[in-house]
């Protein structure tokens, strides 16, 4: 047989086919539909690769059709356990299901954040606000979109059992927050917390909203409960290492201290011990608040002196002296603004370290000048003047003028502090001050 007779006789039998299933279809399509069976996923091995796929037996898809009306209609519904009920009878697998439910979820809340837009007040261009407000802020909107939002994340949660805003980034190809924060975490108990520490960020954001900017006592006390409750809640949710590396990975505290601590550079040990002695520091300072400790100005001052000097002693030690002085430069607003100063114009990766040091240097000189009883006023001034002018001169030559002039009008005020001061009295020394006071 030729190539072209075998291509007739395979386009008649394909053809014979595709009848016989066509009046198969025919014949039972008025047939009633049976109860829903239980789910007809089979798993196929492949012993090399390991896949695992979902897919119907040949021989039961006429079966199949069988049972099914021939339209979407029929597992479509506005009830999503229904829908999700009729999609899995079909044998839909569950990852589809999740997102075909996921994508009617979100054109659905997005037709009601629409409404809500086309409802709003209208901007208008007359009401003022204040320093760093924004002037196409509706407080009224947002909020209906906060609340569409709690009403959409929970609906996903009690269907689907994920989380929205996850879910949609893996879609768009993105690593959600929660997932980098809390990969330490099982799928389940990531869903818990980040289902709680979003509602109690909207209910801190809620509390600072109403404030209109000025915080009362009565404000930080609300915050403060917030923050107890969800330590209190973490800490019961999750295992004892668990909360530990919540603590380190994702609290408020350790995101702090990544900021303060760019260009230190700790280990992940010095971190953690950083992070435990600066957890000591808060934890007194809040119950020196909570026993009311904090409200009179002296014991305010004391308490925290105390404080404060505990803790640089306890990094000392834990540090080390060479370490230590690495911790206090890399703390120091001054360095870092050197240090991202320099980056910005390009300039030697050494120069913030070079810079900070004649800084200190400089410093340490005026202090002894000022502890020095024997100077006189005009003496005083005239070595101020002296450390000024030098360390000015030091830093031209080691920037250069055009960079030094720059660096001197951005962030350089500390070089107007080491020159001669306008009022004479705040130069003598505490001692003889409070003599000559009448």
């Amino acid at each position: 047989m030729d190539s072209r007779q075998l291509n007739l006789v395979l386009l008649a039998a394909n053809a014979g086919l595709v009848l016989t299933i066509l009046v198969t279809l025919y014949w039972m399509r008025d047939r009633p539909t049976p109860p829903l069976s239980a789910d007809r996923t089979e798993l196929v091995e492949n012993t090399i690769t390991q896949i695992s796929v979902r897919k119907f037996n040949a021989s039961n898809l006429l079966a199949e059709l069988s049972r099914r009306s021939l339209g979407w209609s029929s597992i479509e519904s506005t009830n999503y356990l229904m829908y999700i009920h009729n999609l899995r009878g079909f044998g839909c697998p569950e990852e589809t299901i999740r997102d075909i439910i996921l994508t009617d979820i979100a054109k659905l809340y997005t037709r009601q954040r629409a409404r809500l837009v086309v409802a709003a007040r209208p901007f208008e261009y007359w009401r003022t606000v204040g320093p760093g407000e924004d002037a196409l802020f509706n407080p009224e909107l947002e909020e209906g979109f906060a609340q569409l939002d709690r009403e959409r994340d929970q609906l996903v949660r009690d269907l689907l059992g994920v989380d929205f805003t996850s879910e949609i980034n893996r879609y768009l190809g993105k690593v959600s927050e929660a997932d980098r924060l809390y990969a330490f975490l099982p799928p389940e108990k990531r869903l818990q917390v980040v289902s709680l520490l979003r509602s109690l960020k909207q209910m801190r954001e809620q509390i600072v909203a109403n404030s209109g900017g000025i915080l009362l006592p009565s404000d930080e006390e609300q915050l403060r409960i917030i923050d107890q409750t969800r330590d209190a809640e973490l800490a019961g949710l999750l295992t004892p290492e668990e909360y530990k590396a919540y603590q380190l990975t994702a609290s408020p505290l350790a995101e702090t201290l990544r900021h303060e601590l760019d260009g230190f550079q700790p280990s992940p040990e010095e971190f953690q011990s950083i992070y435990n002695l600066r957890h000591n520091y808060d934890t007194i300072i809040e119950s020196a608040l909570a026993q009311g400790e904090l409200t009179d100005p002296d014991a305010r001052e004391r308490v925290l002196s105390d404080a404060e000097q505990s803790l640089e002693e306890e990094m000392r030690k834990t540090l080390g002296e060479e370490r230590y002085e690495a911790y206090q430069r890399a703390t120091d607003p001054d360095y870092q603004f050197l240090v991202k100063w320099s980056d910005r114009l390009q300039l030697s990766g050494q120069l913030a370290d070079q810079v900070y040091a004649m800084k200190r240097q400089a410093e340490q000189q005026r202090e002894q000048i000022e502890g020095n009883l024997q100077l006189t006023y005009e003496q005083r001034q005239q070595a101020y003047e002296a450390i000024a002018g030098e360390t000015e001169r030091s830093l031209s030559q080691l920037m250069g003028d055009q960079a030094f002039k720059t660096y001197r009008q951005a962030g350089g005020q500390w070089l107007k502090q080491l020159g001669p001061t306008e009022d004479a009295f705040e130069l003598i020394v505490p001692e003889i001050k409070d003599a000559l006071q009448p």
